[in-house]
């Protein structure tokens, strides 16, 4: 995972990437289709993935074995890749057109018992008390932490 983007845009929810059954716990109590983070955000006022992203991608240090379980696109132009991947300035740095400004919903299990887990965004615990705690987000962040704690 990495910093990939930022922006001052609405955000983002999650889609679900990951059907593996093995990663089934995740999403326990969240629908199959259901978008994660399609929400009202206190942080950026809607969705659970903006203002500053992270991305999963091995070319850039992303652990071999971590998991991408979701991912949000499709940011506005407000959105920006980081400059530090940018060699030259140019118009194809946006949301709309770069398809590096994503956030990433990653897992990683480490062969000694470790685990990671990267929600790859800064709005996503705005999103935690959308319906007195009763959505998407609180639901992985809860079956994360139960899990962890095992």
């Amino acid at each position: 995972m990495g910093y990939t983007g930022q922006g001052n845009g609405e955000g983002r929810p999650y889609a679900r990437v990951s059907r593996d059954p093995e990663h089934d716990w995740v999403f326990a109590g969240v629908g199959d289709d259901e978008l994660i983070g399609d929400l009202p955000s206190l942080v950026i006022g809607y969705g659970a993935a903006g203002f500053e992203i992270d991305r999963h991608d091995p070319v850039v240090g992303s652990p071999a074995g971590s998991v991408v379980l979701a991912t949000a696109s499709g940011f506005s132009d407000s959105y920006q890749a980081c400059s530090e991947e940018v060699l030259v300035s140019d118009s194809r740095q946006a949301g709309t057109v770069n398809d590096r400004v994503r956030s990433d919903l990653v897992l990683l299990d480490h062969p000694s018992g470790g685990r990671v887990f990267s929600v790859g965004s800064i709005a996503w615990c705005g999103c935690l008390s959308a319906d007195g705690y009763e959505n998407s987000v609180a639901r992985v962040t809860g079956n994360v932490l139960e899990e962890f704690l095992r």
